[in-house]
């Protein structure tokens, strides 16, 4: 983020929904089907910039549908958990193995089962503004083959900290 000047108060399904257009036509074109379940009933404000928040969802939806055979099914979710926004993309696709589950998130990393194309800054990128956001990602998979769960944690705005902003 350049600087705290763009960050606002945000609600947080907008950037979500913005990714999701974003990568539906690469969705679409594999065929993949896309489960949303973002509730705009109950909206999550965080204090962030829209467009970097719209930027990790979007690469997380991306990276689901490259990792992810024709047809397969991708999911993306929010929900509150702790008092902390959570967003989870999860992919039926090729999985990551245990040994790379941190390390796909530094610069120029791939895990080599992946197969698609790609430079590996994806997932830096994504990490980096979300921890500029005082949040964190984190990955699991059960394995090559097995799909992987990409979680991002933000702080959601209070009422206290809204106030003090």
């Amino acid at each position: 983020m350049r600087s705290e000047s763009t960050r606002r108060r945000v609600r947080l399904q907008d950037s979500i929904l913005a990714a999701i257009d974003a990568a539906r036509p690469a969705i679409e074109h594999r065929q993949q089907f896309l489960d949303i379940d973002v509730s705009p009933d109950v909206p999550l404000w965080v204090n962030g910039d829209a467009r970097r928040l719209e930027q990790v969802f979007g690469n997380l939806l991306s990276n689901a549908c490259k990792y992810s055979p024709e047809g397969a099914e991708i999911s993306i979710a929010s929900r509150v958990e702790r008092g902390r926004a959570v967003v989870v993309v999860r992919d039926s696709g090729v999985g990551i193995r245990s040994d790379m589950l941190e390390a796909i998130f530094d610069p120029f990393v791939r895990d080599a089962t992946g197969g698609a194309e790609g430079l590996g800054v994806g997932l830096a990128l994504a990490r980096n503004l979300v921890t500029q956001h005082g949040g964190q990602i984190t990955a699991h998979s059960d394995g090559p083959g097995r799909g992987s769960t990409f979680v991002v944690e933000l702080p959601l705005l209070t009422m206290t900290s809204e106030r003090a902003s």
